[in-house]
């Protein structure tokens, strides 16, 4: 996976690439609205880690242990989910998972419905 090297927003952005991650420490406990490319535009607040130990590999094999802290730790978190075939909701509870998901397919709906009156709009209009 890969992460990058700075939390600051305002840094030019620059990335590191981490093999075989694993979490071997963490403590404290952050809650923080999560949002993810695999469904676009939902947000859910996700209580995670505060702080986490992370040992990898990087791409020549040499191993290494980085801490993260607040938002650092959060999407070291969240990415390690995804290659454990996890996303944010399932950080949530069943409740607010299925609220959340029938919000976002009711969302994806309504977007198809408006896509293809635009569409039409657009054939009537020519």
């Amino acid at each position: 996976m890969v992460l990058p090297t700075s939390e600051d927003e305002d840094a030019e952005m620059e990335y590191y690439e981490v093999v075989n991650p694993e979490i071997i420490d963490k403590s404290g406990e952050i809650s923080f609205e999560e949002g993810c490319l695999s469904f676009p535009g939902v947000t859910v607040a996700v209580v995670r880690a505060s702080h986490v130990v992370m040992r990898y590999q990087d791409r020549t094999g040499q191993s290494h242990e980085k801490d993260f802290d607040g938002i650092g730790a959060v999407c070291a978190q969240h990415e390690l989910d995804h290659l454990d075939g996890l996303t944010f909701l399932d950080r949530v509870s069943p409740l607010k998972r299925r609220l959340t998901l029938r919000a976002y397919k009711k969302a994806q709906a309504q977007a198809r419905l408006d896509a293809e009156e635009d569409g039409q709009a657009a054939i009537r209009w020519r």
